[in-house]
């Protein structure tokens, strides 16, 4: 009798200098809103991302209702800057958790990991 394993491997190469949101696997765009969303920056080169967010239901944000995060990374300073978020939405967080991890951009580089607390105003992290 033959038995077959299946596996998946996921391999993603990114640019350095990307930043990628991860966020929890959630049933529904509502579910785990205030959930801690992780943000991942390859270091090596300057990078930025911006995180779009709304109430993930219904029409608010072609009225405007949708609020945006930049996320700068300054490979020279090695300072990563969340600035001030910008527009708001009914039900919206005031305050959100990112946990912030740098992958080095070597193979022999460690990574480092820090979580904030984000309140909407501009913030600057030093790794």
């Amino acid at each position: 009798m033959r038995h077959e394993a299946h596996f998946q491997i996921e391999l993603v190469y990114v640019r350095v200098g990307t930043i990628l949101s991860l966020g929890p696997v959630v049933q529904y765009a509502e579910a785990q809103k205030d959930a801690p969303l992780e943000i991942s920056v390859c270091r090596g080169a300057d990078g930025h991302f911006t995180v779009y967010d709304d109430s993930g239901n219904g029409w608010g944000y072609e009225k405007g209702q949708r609020a945006t995060i930049d996320f700068n990374w300054n490979e020279a300073a090695q300072t990563h800057t969340i600035g001030a978020r910008q527009g708001t939405f009914p039900g919206m967080n005031v305050e959100r958790e990112f946990r912030i991890v740098w992958d080095g951009a070597g193979a022999n580089e460690a990574k480092a990991f820090r979580s904030v607390v984000y309140k909407g105003k501009k913030l600057a992290i030093k790794v």
